[in-house]
């Protein structure tokens, strides 16, 4: 069932949440085996943040990294399970003292999903028009990055989360 408050979707009893937190231990074991051994690109919109927001990407607008595929098999594997949900996934990596700056989504076409991976303890959050979350490792949870949002890493730590836009109408209709 999945619930809305406007900003984040509840979630309960939802097949590929629960595929995504079931896996968690094999992705953030594939992360720290492969994907933190790897130049990590800048996210490219420079003006949302001031600085330390990288990226490694899994999938871009449904063009699957073949690289990143093969070196995380339980990631791509959870990518194809649901090919026609994920347009897009990889990991967000947020470096200490990281702000991005209050913005919203390219489409309302997609939700966009977080799985926690490594979340610093501290003023670590994601602020989804009024509604603020911490991130938890090994959960899951869904917003609407249309509606105005912000997130920090005020902390001493680097954030590392699984990002992920699901198409939206597949989502709600499931």
């Amino acid at each position: 069932m999945k619930t809305s408050n406007k900003e984040f979707y509840e979630i309960t009893d939802c097949e590929f949440i629960n595929k995504l937190e079931g896996d968690f231990e094999e992705i953030k074991i594939e992360f720290f085996d492969f994907v933190s051994t790897q130049d990590y690109l800048n996210w490219p919109q420079k003006e949302l943040y001031n600085s330390g927001w990288n990226v490694f990407g899994l999938r871009g607008f449904k063009k699957d990294n073949r690289l990143a595929h093969s070196k995380c098999p339980v990631s791509a594997n959870l990518i194809k399970k649901f090919d026609k949900l994920v347009i897009s996934a990889g990991f967000s990596i947020m470096k200490p003292g990281t702000i991005i700056y209050p913005h919203t989504g390219y489409t309302n076409e997609v939700l966009r999903c977080h799985l926690g991976i490594k979340i610093p303890i501290g003023d670590c959050a994601l602020k989804v028009g009024q509604t603020t979350r911490l991130w938890e490792e090994g959960k899951a949870f869904v917003f609407d990055d249309t509606i105005l949002h912000e997130a920090w890493n005020k902390t001493s730590e680097t954030r590392i989360i699984m990002l992920l836009d699901i198409d939206k109408q597949m989502f709600l209709n499931k």
